[in-house]
């Protein structure tokens, strides 16, 4: 199975092409099953979702994750025990 980088903020941490989520930095050497990676968005100066991409695009598409100001562009989205989540700061991405 792939492993792809997951970079948040200062964090580096691993998914598969699952989308689960390896996080080392606080001894989650394996994953879980319980937290994954569903996708991403972009949304417009008003808030609204403009754009959806299916982990499978994220994964086989280089996608531009910031603004050339270095703003957050596409946001990382996520299911994390239960909960459906959009990922706001800090910068993060998925490097292929």
């Amino acid at each position: 199975m792939t492993q792809y980088t997951v970079k948040h903020g200062n964090e580096y941490m691993q998914c598969n092409d699952k989308g689960e989520v390896i996080r080392p930095k606080i001894g989650m050497n394996e994953p879980s099953g319980q937290w994954y990676l569903t996708g991403a968005v972009r949304f417009n100066n008003f808030g609204y979702r403009v754009e959806m991409y299916s982990l499978r695009e994220i994964l086989t598409t280089p996608l531009q994750w910031q603004y050339k100001d270095g703003k957050q562009r596409i946001h990382i989205t996520d299911y994390d025990h239960g909960s459906a989540r959009t990922w706001v700061s800090p910068n993060h991405a998925i490097i292929i």
